[in-house]
């Protein structure tokens, strides 16, 4: 298993784990919806924007989309999909962030205040640092998304522009999401994506 395999592999227990604490979509969609399919869902549809962003989808990408998410994927039935699922005109939106990094960005705060509150009375393990103890589950999510893109827009030698542009601005904006939800300074962000950089060595 490649290293995106493993990490989109580890996210999806993530998500398990959320709707296991209640943190995560099965609660409070009362049993209608889980974090896992809203993951998947979210990635499918970044994949499929990012592919279909010049208005073809290779050979090339649709091996990646298939890669990623664990299936035997071509052209003709990526195209399918899209039309099955009216996706032709669908695009990436700053604007319009994913709901599992809705849902990750909440237990972020959830996570991050029970930490907070451990330091404040005294109940944290002596070997936490209150700066570096915790890389939040948005960041981790923003990493896969990167990494995700990256391999699908970089699938062959032929980097189309439009979707390459894309791509960063939708990254861009997931960044600035994360930060405003969870209060951190850009340079904070890049110490938390450091730091999971680090464990990953």
């Amino acid at each position: 298993m490649d290293e995106l395999r493993k990490h989109i592999a580890i996210m999806r227990n993530l998500c398990q784990r959320l709707d296991r604490t209640g943190l995560g979509l099965k609660l409070r969609s009362g049993g209608k919806l889980d974090t896992e399919t809203s993951f998947v869902t979210d990635l499918m549809l970044f994949m499929v924007a990012l592919s279909n962003g010049d208005g073809t989808i290779d050979r090339a990408e649709a091996e990646a989309i298939g890669r990623n998410l664990g299936f035997d994927a071509t052209p003709e039935k990526v195209r399918a999909f899209i039309d099955r699922q009216s996706l032709s005109d669908w695009k990436l939106s700053p604007e319009e962030m994913p709901l599992t990094l809705q849902v990750f960005a909440e237990a972020d705060q959830d996570i991050l205040q029970s930490q907070y509150e451990s330091f404040e009375d005294g109940t944290a393990p002596e070997l936490y640092d209150e700066e570096t103890s915790h890389v939040p589950l948005s960041i981790i999510l923003y990493e896969v998304y990167r990494e995700i893109g990256s391999s699908v827009i970089y699938s062959d030698e032929q980097v189309d522009e439009c979707e390459n542009e894309d791509y960063n601005s939708f990254l861009a904006a997931m960044k600035q999401y994360i930060c405003n939800e969870l209060g951190l300074t850009v340079e904070q962000f890049e110490d938390k994506i450091n730091t999971l950089e680090e464990d990953e060595t």
